[in-house]
């Protein structure tokens, strides 16, 4: 079993927001658009600060549950890949997402057991496959369908969510960032090119220099020519990026190792 224990004293960021919204009803100025600034600022420091406060405990409790992981695919027959990547600029997984998404209108993924941000294994597979296409093209798309899955039969490799093992810029692990929409303005469209005006908007992001680890099991037959391939794939993924707004550098890694182990 995944140990997800928390220590005394440590502050659930997820928890922490909502409760601190709720505390004398400041949700109420997200409603007031002369207070919606002052509140959203005030919560993005608090949910930096209170998690670069325990990140140590949390990218330890993620190391220990990736240990259990690493252990439990050996003993179930599968080749374990293991990489440690560093973030060389902010991530942004999930904008979707719930998380912050009521307060600063850019969610972020994130594992609130383990009070940490998360990269999900889908997204880690879904841009490894698109890379591999890249790559490959179609001259290899049995092989592609074997390792992530096709129209008829499932894929046999398991992409593992990724989780910081070390914080990141200044031992942060969630980074304020900034958007400033022109053409739209508290939830509406501006159309009109003379009403257009900066709006700046604040969310939160994945921390520089961040640390993430990744594993992807793969059944221990598989030939070496899938092997090397998956490999490449992966290197390149890294290189140009996971998540969003990878155009301008989010998201991108550079490796920190890599090693491919047979089960014994």
């Amino acid at each position: 079993m995944v140990a997800r224990e928390f220590s005394l004293g440590e502050i659930n960021v997820s928890s922490n927001l909502y409760y601190a919204l709720m505390k004398k009803e400041r949700w109420k100025d997200l409603l007031d658009s002369n207070k919606r600034p002052k509140l959203r600022k005030q919560m993005i420091e608090k949910a930096v600060r209170s998690l670069k406060m325990q990140a140590n405990v949390v990218c330890q409790r993620t190391k220990r549950m990736f240990d259990d992981i690493e252990q439990a695919y050996r003993h179930s027959g599968y080749e374990v890949i293991t990489f440690e990547a560093k973030l060389e600029e902010r991530g942004l997984f999930g904008a979707s997402q719930p998380f912050g998404i009521i307060l600063f209108e850019v969610g972020l993924e994130f594992d609130p057991y383990l009070n940490a941000p998360v990269i999900p294994g889908s997204s880690v597979k879904g841009s490894v496959r698109s890379v591999w296409r890249a790559l490959f093209g179609e001259n290899e798309e049995d092989i592609e369908d074997y390792i992530f899955g096709g129209p008829q039969r499932m894929g046999v490799c398991m992409f593992h969510d990724g989780y910081p093992i070390e914080a990141g810029k200044n031992g942060y692990l969630l980074y304020p960032d900034v958007l400033t929409p022109h053409y739209m303005k508290e939830g509406r469209d501006i159309l009109k090119e003379h009403e257009a005006e900066p709006s700046p908007l604040v969310y939160l992001t994945v921390a520089p220099k961040t640390v993430f680890k990744f594993i992807i099991a793969i059944p221990k037959d598989i030939d070496k020519k899938s092997r090397s391939m998956i490999r490449k794939a992966v290197l390149e993924t890294l290189r140009l990026g996971i998540g969003g707004k990878t155009n301008i550098g989010y998201g991108r890694f550079s490796l920190r190792s890599l090693h491919m182990e047979v089960s014994r």
